[in-house]
């Protein structure tokens, strides 16, 4: 074929270096490996409208590839347990108590980040910046099939993951503690929301020299587990539960984690729970009540529904239409989506209390994703009209072809 032909002439130029071979469909979970697939030959075949976001990810690349290897052990604070190798953070809105000489019990200011949590005391900082790294350099591998990114996305994962000196135990025990407080809650889960793309990113590098079958067994190993910590912890159970974005983020996560592993089943029942988030969390007009009660509105709404596309994404790898789903009473995730969406004008206001402002470019990223899915030709138009010199440059472009 064409395609193959380019880049074996590449490949001999010393242009593009032998990379994860393209004959094997890659069992991807949020991304499309056929859409994928076109967007690389499309970029190597040359004049290629994603020629900018190309760039911009191989630019990015090489940031990333300046990333030190990072792990649950470099942070200066230890958790309850005594052991370093547990996941430690304190909620994002928590802040020490002005009326007690010791700042205890913290307390709450919704919509208010508190800068303690992002720093070297903790371990969401550092993570956020690894998980970012990994995925940015897997997709950069993908697409150049350069082995040096993939050599370096493996070094990453394994401190992560699998060193027994670094790595991070697979649960959130001691996510989002709030000092001064004993009281669990399932709110730290949404901690490891950076990480629902590892999967995916693994998958890319496993045609890689760099990535072994031994590496791959043992993070798939390790994501089982998480998978299980999720699934029977008290704290994975309480975040189940959860009438806002925290509950559909959790079945996001576990599905997608549970598929990776091969549990199709369990996969496909957290997708499915998904029906039940839209009937409790959606307006038959489409507007989410709890996440617009939030200091953030707009934020939360746009959050929340980044979850049900991730989870619609899942469900359709297990069998489970949520793009299309709705409620005899009429509540859809089109109806969510719609109600968002419409802001995407800059001469409608946003109606509810936004503290932190917005900007119509922001919702870019769905609206492409939304026209996509449901091969709507208006919203992709939409979605070009937001599209201003930066954006063409978003790595978004590249996973959905568009």
């Amino acid at each position: 074929m064409k395609y193959y032909s380019l880049m074996l002439a590449l490949t001999l130029m010393g242009l593009v270096t032998a990379g994860p071979a393209a004959e094997a469909k890659l069992d991807l979970i949020l991304m499309n490996a056929g859409s994928l697939a076109q967007a690389r030959e499309s970029v190597h075949a040359g004049n290629s409208p994603l020629k900018p976001a190309y760039d911009r990810l191989l630019r990015d690349a090489q940031k990333a590839m300046t990333v030190q290897p990072a792990s649950v052990m470099d942070k200066t604070k230890t958790p309850a347990s005594g052991d370093k190798h547990d996941f430690y953070s304190i909620g994002p809105y928590y802040w020490p108590n002005p009326n007690t000489p010791n700042g205890l019990p913290y307390i709450s200011k919704d919509g208010v980040s508190n800068p303690e949590r992002s720093t070297d005391a903790y371990d969401p900082g550092r993570a956020g910046k690894i998980f970012k790294a990994i995925e940015i350099l897997a997709l950069a591998y993908y697409f150049s099939g350069d082995e040096a990114y993939a050599g370096h996305a493996t070094t990453l994962l394994k401190t992560w993951y699998l060193d027994p000196a670094t790595r991070m135990n697979p649960n959130l025990n001691y996510a989002q503690v709030n000092p001064g407080r004993d009281k669990v809650t399932g709110t730290g889960i949404i901690d490891t929301v950076g990480m629902i793309g590892i999967p995916d990113a693994i998958t890319l590098l496993s045609g890689s020299k760099s990535l072994t079958p031994e590496d791959l067994k043992g993070l798939k190993a390790w994501f089982g587990q998480y998978a299980d910590w999720l699934l029977n912890s008290e704290k994975g159970k309480l975040e189940q539960r959860a009438k806002n974005n925290h509950g559909v983020w959790f079945a996001a996560q576990a599905s997608t984690y549970a598929l990776f592993v091969n549990r199709s089943e369990v996969g496909k029942t957290l997708a499915e729970s998904g029906k039940a988030q839209i009937a409790a969390q959606v307006e038959p007009d489409g507007r989410m009540p709890l996440e617009l009660k939030r200091t953030k509105s707009f934020h939360y709404s746009v959050f929340n529904l980044e979850a049900f596309f991730q989870l619609a994404t899942a469900g359709q790898h297990a069998g489970v239409d949520l793009w299309n789903y709705t409620t005899p009473d009429g509540r859809s995730l089109r109806k969510a989506f719609n109600f968002v969406a419409q802001f995407s004008d800059p001469a409608k206001k946003w109606g509810y209390q936004e503290i932190q402002g917005y900007k119509s470019e922001s919702l870019y990223p769905l609206i492409l994703s939304a026209g996509v899915n449901w091969k709507d030709a208006t919203l992709l138009q939409t979605a070009d009209k937001l599209q201003g010199d930066e954006l063409k440059k978003d790595r978004i472009r590249l996973r959905l072809n568009r």
